[in-house]
């Protein structure tokens, strides 16, 4: 797999969650906002298959969507742009 990089995690290659090897990349915003504004800003969080595909991963847990959206509008709003701009990329505000 390529290297992708995130603004953050310095290390993509361990799970967020679990500290496992060979995590895959998860896109904290889908749909349309993954394809521009999610790969543009490089919003990204390194999760292994079970963190990320299992029962309480982002996919099907929506309390930890939640988590990881707002995490990425924190560090938006601290090092990108304001919460306005934010929305305008992303559609909605999540904190």
């Amino acid at each position: 797999m390529a290297k992708i990089k995130s603004v953050l995690f310095d290390d993509m290659t361990f799970c967020y969650e679990c500290g496992r090897p060979d995590a895959e990349c998860h896109h904290i915003f889908f749909g349309s906002y993954a394809k521009t504004p999610c790969t543009k800003r490089k919003l990204y969080i390194p999760l292994c298959y079970v963190c990320h595909k299992g029962n309480n991963g982002p996919h099907m847990n929506r309390e930890k969507d939640l988590e990881y959206k707002m995490m990425a509008q924190e560090y938006y709003e601290e090092h990108i742009g304001t919460r306005e701009e934010f929305m305008d990329e992303f559609g909605k505000n999540y904190l």
